[in-house]
């Protein structure tokens, strides 16, 4: 038979839900949460009226204080940011490494239509307008075919078509200091 732990002489009727000791009447509540069952005076922060001495402590489940899980919660935000960044950094140095590893864009010519004779004149000059180089007369002679014509005019290279509704512009004027592109339609 089991005795109660505070009255040794009382039978123990009753196990406490939280703790799982042997406690008579006296020393017992019923309580509804968070489920049903007989939770101890010492468990429910209740002291027994008659209790000879202190209650033995047992131990409880300490729930941490909402600082303490703040703090956690800051610190894994704090490291699954820097984890983002640190996964964007590297994305980009690959990006970097990969666009500065491929050879370099160079324009084709397709056909010897004036169109894409045109379209291939134009990719070549706006290549050399971007990277800021100052061609040659030769060069832009070279990268525009017959019956394009390219002319030394003052300090700048004029490059004609023959007709500009089928080339799509009439001239282009390249000037050097910097290089820019004036086309006419």
């Amino acid at each position: 038979m089991n005795t109660c732990l505070n009255h040794k002489e009382l039978a123990a009727n009753f196990v406490c839900a939280v703790c799982g000791k042997y406690f008579c009447e006296e020393c017992v509540g019923e309580r509804f949460y968070p489920q049903p069952g007989f939770i101890c005076h010492q468990c429910s922060g209740e002291k027994p009226a008659d209790a000879p001495q202190p209650l033995p402590q047992h131990p409880k489940a300490e729930k941490p204080s909402p600082i303490a899980n703040a703090s956690k919660n800051a610190v894994l935000t704090a490291s699954i940011e820097w984890a983002v960044i640190g996964l964007c950094v590297v994305i980009m140095l690959g990006l970097g490494a990969y666009r500065y590893s491929q050879p370099k864009w160079k324009p084709e010519l397709l056909s010897d239509q004036p169109a894409d004779v045109a379209t291939y004149c134009l990719s070549v000059l706006n290549v050399m307008e971007v990277e800021g180089e100052a061609p040659t007369l030769d060069e832009i002679a070279a990268v525009c075919p017959a019956p394009i014509k390219a002319e030394k005019v003052d300090s700048s290279i004029l490059v004609t078509t023959p007709d500009g509704f089928a080339y799509g512009f009439s001239e282009i004027e390249v000037e050097f200091d910097p290089t820019t592109l004036t086309v006419t339609e």
